[in-house]
């Protein structure tokens, strides 16, 4: 195999070195790759060099084509061939070993300069991936490293999807999936989780971890529930900040003193938060499936886990999301990536594509059209409408670069938006120190893998939720002789099963024995325990297999069903509807005694043949045969589930479990009434258990907790500690989503009743478990709960929590709130606090939480993307998460807090404020000292003074200057940012230019009603608290055109000399139509003057106002005939106070002929 073992100017393996003047490689008489000539060396950063100015020079070097490359990433086995030396020499393409694919990398990564990778070797899409060692990856990104540097190219970042740990690596530790890790409500153990993850991904020469993922897991059936950190917008924020800031931890190994130091070269990785924005929310809950979220939503809960992340850490990267929102696609969604991302979350890092997006919007999407193979218009509308950096196109990305340079080179797209996208990537792998000399990576310099198997376990056992127990069954116990038990169910002997998707391969293992080197399932971790006292004798019968058929007791590998073809199989829509049959069943008969044969008439129904051909045959079938082992057992451990997959092929049409796994359940009741059952769910969501919580003693929800999960099971039973997981998320009852999250609106209720419809009592939807439920093998009292503090300065919760159990237990301390009455509708509760706890026997711990104001905030009702705060509102203060102050307000754990009494806190006009933080408080800029704000509080009282008094209905409730006002001075000081502010008086002026004139429109409302005035100023010059009339006004009428001393006012009665004016306005105004009807040239010239400004305001009373420019202070001037820089007379107008009609006339003219004035810059304001 070909090495990566050279420098530049020396020759490969031996033979002669060969040049030409016009190569730019240079060969040898060896079959190794060329050896290309340096261009300029990117290898290392000197050192002490400044990064600015190395990231300058850098870009100095490059071409336009080169910045393009450092903007593509393509997939890793686009460079990969089949190692002709393998031992493996049978014909399957998915498990021979590979090695890099020589002249593909020199032509991709040398030649086009490629800077980035991505994805695992041998996964791709239709094949399996090979549980390659770190080792592996190593020796492949070192060639690939040296290939770029051979080329004089900056180094390729490698990206890799580390899901749950480096689940691509076979010696790596696989941790529980990120559900689980939420379920330990433990942020140490998410940051653990990231720094394996960042360890076991850097031995093998890769920087980059495509984790964790932020979205909120509100749609149950949604295929990638398991990749979340559940529901919770303040859990999930918490949850991925912790983990981020374990993957990007910097390994000190010069530190002798760091115990935790790994040595590995590279000392760093980043993360990539993703997937930016909304993306769990698909409305049909497939993935892909458009997301159905009001702004409001987007604003109120799926933003606020990135607020946290962004706030709290410096994540380095962010993946959008291949969905779209409200019917534009995330990578080309301007709201999304420029406003929402850039500006109000300040985002400065890479943003890459998620999987082939910018071709997706002809593919997918359909929002532009490819011509031919041309990638060029979806490129150009995804680079013009979004900010991505980087393109995730891994197949065709010769396209993308082509594309991309082509449109720069025919002004569709400005090579600066390249430059910048380049100049963010480039800091990016300096930032990761792949400039710099002693992180240069070796074969010698990686360090090791994690291997932290026990603690690995030890997070498998803080992840599982035991929902419901009997008082006598959990912990088992025994007596002298030791327990007899039967383990069935499909997933009760697959590690493959306990650890899902995204686990060697994309949709997982395909094989037990070849994917995992550590763990072990529930029965063989049971197994092992014969003879240690709990446990006399276990034994195994399969049941049913995953997809609630048949089975073999006599195959080992019970995980994978296959079709005749050998390849595994999913589970297809009829086999998803079986499970339906609860719900015909509650309609035709109370759940009773005779429930079983209801479902049995339906599944037989659903089936149209009326039973299996066992059935027929009166042959005994699998569920059969485990109730008869069942028989002289002691206990019976069902374990029930789903198969392995990820994202798009994991699509179900029903939530419902394969019919036979229900069916395992009923039938050993219905056999055994008082054995004791015990149902272990293992699967990727909440799949519907329909009546199996009712017929078993004990229900432990294990989700995906990884290799270790079987003995975590074990463990909890036996009792070898007290289970502490939560719910993480809403475990529900029915397929309506009713109840789901659990931080609905108050006003999301169900009917209630059993009998024929119609039903009119209303309550909260019921849900198989809430929210942050799971119980424990000892009981906590809490007790000296109090609350001190209030919305403005946010709130202190303390509360004492005792053990009065017999055993140590963890305890998770969860703080909720709910508004009574807010101005939009208030959630049913929401959590606003957690810690987790551990405890002794008979101790007692004091827990203080800190709940900043911050928190408090909410979207309101007439805007949709801002938050207010309401310190005018009750609100309650509850812990635990089964305490519902709703409907208990006189429990103990509950706690009112009412606004002040004095009423001295009155709420600000929510669009005040915003407006006076941009005007007093942006990190930019701060402009209002230059207009006389001397403070904050001068600007609200300004603002608000605008809105004091209404003078109208339209006036009635709004907001001061309003919310447009406040958008618009968001996309100046946007502005501001892209470029450096000439002076701060010159950019401060666009506010006001740019914006509203809120200084010389002072009281007046966002409608232009009010009691105020307007005022007027010269050029600049600000007019803050003046009241003077303009400069400038036409002179008064002669004598001869004012009023008589009879009759109306000239107000009411026009003279002739007005009227005879008005007609030879219109006269001239028609000339203007005419012209401009014919194509006439006709312009308003701009003439020189002396200490006039170019713009006058004027003011009427009785008529229109408007800005126009005029030459010579004493109206408009009009110009007829010769062009610009041509000869020709010129015909001028002047006028003086125009009468309505009149103005509203070249009102028209300006309109119609916006284009004929460029040279004179006239405004007009109604």
């Amino acid at each position: 195999m070909a090495t990566a073992q050279t420098t530049s100017g020396t020759r490969r393996g031996g033979g002669n070195e060969q040049e030409d003047d016009n190569d730019t490689t240079t060969t040898n008489n060896n079959n190794d790759p060329p050896m290309p000539r340096m261009r300029f060396d990117t290898t290392v950063r000197k050192t002490n060099e400044d990064e600015e100015t190395f990231l300058q020079n850098l870009l100095a070097d490059m071409t336009l084509e080169d910045k393009i490359g450092q903007m593509s990433q393509m997939e890793i086995n686009m460079l990969m061939q089949d190692d002709p030396d393998s031992n493996n020499n049978n014909n399957n393409t998915t498990t021979k070993k590979k090695r890099l694919d020589w002249d593909k990398a020199n032509l991709y990564i040398g030649t086009m300069g490629i800077g980035s990778v991505l994805n695992a070797v041998g996964g791709s899409p239709n094949h399996g991936a090979q549980p390659w060692s770190s080792a592996d990856y190593r020796q492949w990104s070192i060639q690939l490293q040296q290939i770029a540097k051979d080329h004089g190219r900056p180094p390729v970042i490698w990206g890799l999807d580390s899901v749950h740990g480096a689940n691509y690596l076979r010696d790596a530790t696989w941790t529980p999936s990120p559900l689980n890790l939420a379920a330990t409500f433990n942020r140490t153990q998410a940051a653990l989780a990231g720094q394996w993850a960042s360890q076991d991904t850097r031995a093998a020469g890769i920087h980059w971890l495509f984790s964790p993922l932020l979205g909120l897991a509100w749609v149950s059936s949604f295929a990638r529930v398991y990749e979340t950190f559940g529901e919770d917008p303040y859990l999930v924020g918490l949850m991925a900040t912790a983990m981020i800031q374990g993957i990007e931890r910097i390994d000190d190994s010069n530190n002798k003193n760091n115990a935790t130091s790994s040595s590995v070269v590279p000392n760093r990785a980043a993360a990539c938060a993703k997937h930016f924005i909304g993306y769990p929310m698909p409305r049909t809950g497939h993935d892909r499936a458009p997301s159905w979220i009001p702004t409001r939503h987007l604003y109120q809960y799926f933003v606020r886990p990135w607020q946290k992340v962004l706030n709290e850490t410096n994540v380095k990267t962010i993946m959008e999301s291949y969905t779209e929102t409200d019917g534009v696609p995330n990578v080309a969604n301007p709201q999304h990536l420029r406003y929402l991302l850039r500006y109000r979350l300040q985002f400065k890092g890479v943003l890459v594509t998620d999987y082939n997006e910018i071709n997706n919007l002809n593919d997918w999407h359909h929002i532009v059209k490819h011509t031919g193979d041309s990638v060029e218009p979806s490129t150009v509308h995804a680079l013009k409408e979004g900010t991505v950096d980087m393109s995730m196109i891994p197949y065709t990305v010769d396209g993308f670069v082509q594309a991309t340079a082509n449109a720069v080179r025919t002004n569709q797209l400005d090579e600066s938006r390249i430059h910048e996208s380049a100049r963010r990537v480039l800091r990016l792998k300096m930032q990761l120190g792949m400039f710099d000399a002693d992180q240069q990576m070796t074969m010698d310099n990686g360090g090791s893998t994690t291997q932290e198997e026990p603690q690995a376990l030890q997070m498998a056992r803080d992840s599982l939720i035991l929902t419901k127990t009997t008082s006598s069954l959990l912990p088992l116990r025994a007596d002298a002789q030791g327990l007899q038990v039967l383990v069935t169910g499909p997933t009760a002997n697959s590690r493959i099963y306990q650890t899902g998707g995204w686990t060697v391969a994309w949709q997982g293992p395909n094989d037990e024995k070849e994917s995992f080197t550590t763990g072990s399932t529930v029965y063989q971790a049971l197994l092992n325990r014969v003879g240690e006292g709990l446990f006399q004798n276990v034994i195994f019968r399969c049941g049913t297999d995953i997809l609630g058929e048949e089975c073999s007791d006599d195959n080992e590998d019970t995980t994978n069903p296959t079709d005749d073809g050998g390849n595994r199989r999913k589970m297809g829509f009829f086999d998803q509807l079986s499970g339906i049959g609860s719900d015909i069943k509650d309609g035709i008969s109370d759940i009773g005694d005779d429930i079983g044969d209801g479902i049995d008439d339906v599944g037989k129904w659903i089936s149209g043949d009326g039973g299996s051909d066992s059935d027929k045959n009166n042959e005994e079938t699998s569920i059969q045969r485990a109730v008869d082992a069942a028989k002289d057992m002691d206990l019976v451990l069902i374990c029930v589930g789903e198969e392995a997959y990820a994202e798009k092929p994991g699509d179900i049409r029903s939530l419902y479990l394969p019919f036979g796994q229900l069916q395992l359940v009923q039938q050993m009741r219905e056999n055994y009434p008082t054995k004791p059952l015990i149902l272990v769910y293992f699967g990727g969501r909440p799949r519907l258990l329909d009546i199996a919580p009712a017929l078993v003693d004990a229900v432990v929800l294990a989700f995906l907790p990884g290799p270790h999960g079987g003995e975590a099971v074990a463990d909890l039973l036996s009792g070898h500690y007290s289970p502490s997981g939560r719910l993480p998320i809403t475990y529900p009852a029915a397929t309506d989503g009713g109840g789901v999250p659990y931080l609905h609106t108050i006003s999301d209720q169900c009917t209630t009743g059993t009998g024929p419809l119609p039903h009119y009592t209303y309550a909260p939807c019921p849900v198989e478990w809430s929210f942050g439920h799971g119980l424990s093998y000892v009981d906590f009292v809490y007790s000296n709960f109090q609350v001190s503090g209030n919305l403005e300065t946010g709130i202190t919760v303390r509360v004492e929590v005792a053990n009065t159990g017999t055993m140590e237990a963890a305890e998770t301390v969860m703080v909720f709130t709910f508004d009574e009455f807010r101005s939009t509708t208030p959630e049913y509760k929401r959590l606003r606090a957690v810690e987790k706890i551990w405890i002794q026997p008979k101790e007692s711990k004091l827990v203080t939480l800190d709940i900043p104001s911050e928190e408090f905030k909410f979207v309101g009702p007439h805007d949709d993307h801002h938050y207010i705060l309401d310190p005018t509102i009750s609100f309650w203060v509850v812990i635990g998460a089964n305490t519902d102050c709703r409907t208990d307000p006189s429990d103990v754990l509950c706690v009112r807090v009412e606004p002040p009494a004095n009423g001295s806190h009155e709420m600000p006009l929510p669009a005040c404020q915003a407006a006076c933080d941009l005007w007093m408080n942006d990190a930019s800029h701060s402009c209002g000292p230059q207009f006389g704000l001397s403070s904050f509080q001068d600007c609200l009282s300004m603002c608000q003074a605008s809105s004091s008094e209404p003078v109208s209905y339209a006036s009635v409730g709004t907001e001061g200057w309003g919310w447009n006002y406040v958008n618009c001075l968001e996309s100046v000081l946007w502005g501001f940012q892209q470029e450096p502010p000439v002076t701060a008086e010159a950019d401060c002026a666009k506010m006001t230019r740019l914006c509203r004139d809120v200084f010389a429109t002072e009281k007046l409302n966002e409608f232009g009603l009010g009691q105020g005035v307007v005022k007027f100023q010269s050029s600049g010059t600000s007019s803050l608290g003046s009241s003077q009339p303009p400069p400038l006004l036409p002179p008064p009428p002669p004598p001869s055109l004012q009023q008589g001393g009879d009759g109306p006012p000239s107000s009411t009665r026009p003279s002739a000399a007005i009227i005879t004016f008005a007609l030879l306005s219109g006269l001239v105004g028609a000339v203007f139509i005419v012209m401009a009807m014919s194509g006439v040239p006709f312009r308003l010239p701009r003439k020189a003057r002396s200490g006039q400004s170019d713009e006058e305001e004027l003011a009427f009373s009785s008529v229109e106002m408007f800005t126009v420019t005029h030459p010579n202070g004493n109206g408009i001037s009009a110009s007829t005939g010769g062009r610009e820089g041509q000869g020709g007379d010129s015909t001028s107008l002047s006028f003086g106070i125009l009468p309505s009609d009149a103005s509203d006339l070249l009102r028209r003219i300006e309109y119609r002929k916006r284009q004929e004035f460029t040279s004179v810059p006239t405004t007009i304001r109604s």
